[in-house]
């Protein structure tokens, strides 16, 4: 049984800018009001349908989490980081996985921190505290145009501090990347997001920590699957090609990397 509900919402910015984008979405649209009918309002648990993405008769385990459910609700997740949970999810479990390695965990364009806050309490509510430093980093106030959200603004960095301030020892970061990285830790890194919504800041904010991950590093990037942000995609690719290293497209339009 489902105890993480996804939400059904259209916040790809291509709809609204490509030519096809107005035909995607009301057929889409039209495609999930037929299965609620059919459903009597409600998915069944073998089917999953948000950000894009539609899978049946799959297992779906991490909607069923008691822990995934409760740290999503303790962290404040609204509607829009429902309809992008499997995201959330890659995010939490990949961090799982380097919770008790050496190294530090980075979350670079942490936003509000709901996402990288929900992370850490399913982490440490399965594996306990953990001993290395954390790290959010993100302008707060005043990103460029296509990275910039709702919440952004002279408040957001205390609001951030405030959210992630009980869960551990985790350091809140202000600044332009990749400057703030230099300017905060040269430490050894565990795992990574990266979520910058720029091809520029995305590759030399992987550029500066790539000398930094230790064997078996995870770096998740968010943009790294979608079409708005191909040239993310191209770019880190061609920066992984000289050493024969490949970042694994996922179906959430996230990419994954791992440290060989």
């Amino acid at each position: 049984m489902k105890l993480v509900t996804e939400t059904q919402a259209f916040f790809n910015k291509e709809y609204q800018d490509r030519e096809d984008g107005p035909f995607l979405k009301s057929l889409q649209t039209a495609f999930i009001s037929q299965m609620l009918k059919k459903y009597s309002g409600a998915l069944p648990d073998h089917i999953h349908y948000a950000d894009d993405c539609f899978v049946a008769y799959r297992n779906l385990g991490f909607l069923s989490d008691e822990n995934f459910a409760r740290a999503c609700s303790q962290s404040g997740f609204d509607h829009v980081l429902y309809s992008r949970i499997w995201r959330v999810w890659v995010v939490t479990c990949s961090m799982l996985s380097a919770w008790k390695n050496s190294g530090v965990i980075a979350d670079f364009g942490t936003y509000n921190g709901k996402v990288l806050s929900a992370a850490i309490s399913y982490c440490t509510a399965l594996l306990g505290p953990r001993a290395a430093e954390i790290y959010a980093y993100d302008l707060f106030e005043n990103p460029p145009t296509e990275a910039k959200k709702v919440e952004h603004g002279p408040k957001l960095f205390e609001e951030v501090c405030s959210r992630l301030s009980p869960l551990g020892d985790i350091c809140v970061v202000k600044g332009e990347l990749p400057n703030s990285i230099k300017q905060s830790s040269s430490d050894k890194i565990a795992w990574a997001q990266i979520d910058l919504n720029s091809a520029h800041a995305d590759l030399e904010t992987f550029r500066t920590i790539y000398p930094l991950l230790i064997k078996g590093a995870v770096v998740i990037f968010d943009d790294y699957g979608f079409v708005r942000y191909s040239e993310t995609q191209r770019s880190l690719d061609h920066f992984l090609a000289v050493d024969n290293r490949r970042v694994m497209e996922l179906p959430t339009g996230q990419g994954m990397y791992i440290h060989a």
